[in-house]
């Protein structure tokens, strides 16, 4: 039988994994996804709902009941995904170095670059059919804030809006005259840089995404609100895991546990991953993270794209 590693093992690997996946994952996922750390199953149906925009009212003369609405939408969490890495009985014996911890990294990496490419393949010309500012040359500063005019005159909220651009599109944005100028006067313009990967313009928070996919249009990008896409989470069920009806009297091949990042405050992404560590009886030892999620098109008023003409 297969020896399981001991749980004291992973904590600080845990918790590598759980920062480079928060690090891979723009604020994008954490402004449209519902992360949990509760039990999915693949292909479940889960309801979730898009409340109204509403406004505020003079109460000078008293309060009013004002009705609000909610829309129903129905995700499916038809994806399950998981990353890998195996050792050999050699590459264990042969270094003292942490293995487990060195791939934390691109574990992580490949996990929120699955999520995002699944993201992106709901921002299609169908779902998001009144939605369409086309660029005959490169991406500029006044196509930003064409998408922006777009985007309010459809109330959508203000606040929070993201913008994603394929890479050529983004090389282009980044060397418009208005937007470059950040780099001689940041305060003389409606541009403020985040970090190297993102930057705000034109009321949104503008991020690179170089495997953003055409969606069979020549998208170039896109700008949403929040509402546009909603997404949830889950983890996955395990053989290995206690309770599991059937299997009481089988031998455990792998140490189970759910990773969430949280701190003892509840504060942080809610980012939840299964984790397997398996050390096995040939001396080789292997982890995996996993977990399941679903898309689906929520307000489509809450979109812009941006396409070739």
């Amino acid at each position: 039988m297969a020896n399981s590693l001991g749980t004291t093992l992973g904590d600080n690997i845990s918790q590598s994994v759980l920062d480079h996946l928060v690090e891979a994952m723009p604020p994008l996922m954490r402004f449209y996804m519902g992360f949990s750390d509760q039990r999915a199953r693949k292909d479940e149906t889960i309801k979730t709902r898009i409340p109204s925009v509403t406004a505020a009212y003079d109460a000078s003369g008293g309060y009013s009941a004002k009705d609000v609405t909610g829309t129903d939408v129905s995700v499916t969490a038809s994806n399950f995904k998981a990353t890998s890495a195996s050792f050999s009985p050699s590459e264990m014996s042969s270094t003292n170095r942490d293995l487990v911890s060195e791939f934390a990294a691109p574990l992580a990496s490949a996990l929120a670059e699955g999520l995002l490419n699944d993201f992106y393949s709901i921002i299609t010309a169908s779902a998001f059919t009144n939605s369409n500012v086309k660029v005959a040359a490169d991406m500029d500063s006044d196509t930003c804030r064409l998408m922006r005019k777009k985007l309010s005159a459809r109330k959508a909220p203000l606040i929070g809006r993201l913008g994603v651009l394929n890479g050529d599109a983004y090389e282009a944005l980044t060397g418009d005259p208005l937007v470059n100028s950040i780099n001689s006067n940041p305060t003389a313009h409606d541009v403020v840089s985040l970090a190297p990967a993102s930057f705000v313009h034109a009321g949104a928070t503008w991020f690179e995404a170089p495997n953003l996919p055409n969606n069979s249009e020549a998208l170039n990008g896109f700008q949403i609100a929040p509402g546009a896409i909603v997404g949830a989470t889950g983890v996955p069920r395990d053989a290995n895991e206690d309770g599991l009806v059937g299997w009481e009297d089988v031998p455990k091949n792998a140490a189970v546990r759910v990773v969430t990042d949280l701190d003892d405050e509840g504060q942080g992404t809610g980012i939840s991953v299964l984790e397997r560590r398996t050390r096995k009886e040939d001396g080789s030892a292997q982890i995996d993270y996993a977990w399941i999620y679903g898309f689906a098109a929520g307000n489509a008023a809450l979109l812009e794209r941006v396409t070739e003409s």
